[in-house]
């Protein structure tokens, strides 16, 4: 298994370059979102790499307008000679690359929007002859990688341990929440409204504005399963001096992988590596106990917001108060006696109510799909 490790700040060079990782790829100021690497390093590191005997790999990840990519070509113009391929993200500057400089050798990165094999195939074919190798996103299982592996001829190389990239967006997202001085690195804690316990890190330069998620990936223990899926090439994604150095004392031996993970400050995901599992959320949106509907049901939840409201849908015509059972699609009942409800106007019903819309208080372990029936058990 070969590795490639990215360099985006210079304070980290030593520690990459007496690492027996070959391939380098270099993160700098205008062509990476990530990198930190100015004009004025960026050739005192790529002097240095090559000096190491490592192969230098530029990442031009940056979403790239027409003004800008021209821009980015008069300082591309002064790296060509120095670099052995070119990762891309954004088909405009492949096929830019590919027109201008028909030397350069292409990676192509796929790790977002292109999670199958019709779009993968298009791609390699639009910047063939080019292209040597290809980046495949986490969202695809090994079985998937091994089918595409076979229809192929350039190398297959995902990210194997480091930072998942959530989102990002060329917008600075951040200023206007944080005061910033020029030039200067925001960097947040930030989590969604509907998962407020899932913390992610945002991290915002002059390339615009990055979310990651809060678990990281790792997969360097599972070296077996990977090379039989077809992958020749792992990426560690590092960000963090410590990531360098630790890797750096590990020197790589034997028993490195299982070092590593032990450096790791949270719990690390293998993402989908091991099959894409997220059709089985559709379960939720379906209930298996409606196959054992019969006269005792009179309607279902509609939606349920923790700590707020239940939203349910009555079917049936009855008569308050009632003994009720709610059965969730994964077959938990929770017994409910219902004195009166709410209509969607808020007004309060008693007594005999209709089929129709109604709210109740949020009840815990509900979701939508959750039947409702009549408590048999209750004379």
């Amino acid at each position: 298994m070969d590795y490639i490790l990215n360099l985006g700040n210079i304070n980290y060079l030593n520690y990459v370059r007496y690492l027996p990782i070959e391939e380098i790829l270099v993160q700098a100021e205008f062509f990476s979102r990530f990198g930190s690497i100015s004009e004025d390093e960026l050739d005192v590191v790529i002097k240095k790499l090559k000096k190491e005997g490592k192969k230098v790999i530029l990442a031009w990840d940056t979403i790239s307008n027409d003004r800008n990519l021209i821009d980015l070509n008069k300082r591309f113009i002064l790296l060509k000679d120095s670099v052995e391929a070119v990762r891309f993200i954004d088909p405009g500057v492949g096929l830019f690359l590919k027109r201008e400089y028909p030397e350069i050798r292409l990676h192509l990165s796929l790790e977002h929007g292109n999670t199958n094999e019709q779009s993968i195939l298009h791609w390699i074919n639009e910047f063939s002859p080019n292209i040597d190798r290809v980046v495949l996103s986490n969202q695809f299982p090994a079985s998937a990688i091994k089918s595409i592996d076979r229809l192929i001829d350039v190398k297959i190389e995902i990210l194997g341990a480091g930072k998942i990239e959530m989102l990002y967006s060329s917008r600075y997202l951040l200023e206007r929440y944080f005061e910033r001085k020029e030039k200067s690195l925001l960097c947040a804690k930030v989590a969604s409204d509907d998962r407020p316990k899932q913390i992610s890190t945002a991290i915002e330069n002059s390339s615009g504005t990055q979310v990651f998620y809060d678990k990281e990936l790792f997969l360097l223990d599972c070296i077996n399963d990977i090379k039989d899926s077809g992958i020749e090439i792992l990426r560690l994604e590092y960000h963090e001096e410590s990531d360098y150095r630790n890797l750096r004392n590990t020197s790589m031996k034997t028993g490195w992988e299982e070092e590593m993970k032990s450096f790791c400050p949270q719990k690390t995901t293998r993402g989908f590596f091991y099959g894409n599992h997220t059709h089985q959320l559709l379960k939720n949106l379906s209930n298996k106990y409606l196959k054992e509907e019969n006269e005792n049901k009179v309607g279902a939840v509609i939606e349920s917001v923790k700590n707020g409201y239940t939203l349910i849908e009555i079917q049936k015509e009855m008569t308050l108060p009632k003994e009720l059972v709610f059965i969730s699609p994964e077959g938990k009942e929770i017994n409910y006696q219902l004195e009166s409800l709410k209509d969607l106007k808020g007004c309060k019903a008693f007594g005999k109510v209709h089929s129709g819309f109604y709210i109740l208080p949020w009840i815990k372990h509900t979701v939508p799909a959750t039947i409702i029936k009549l408590n048999q058990s209750k004379k």
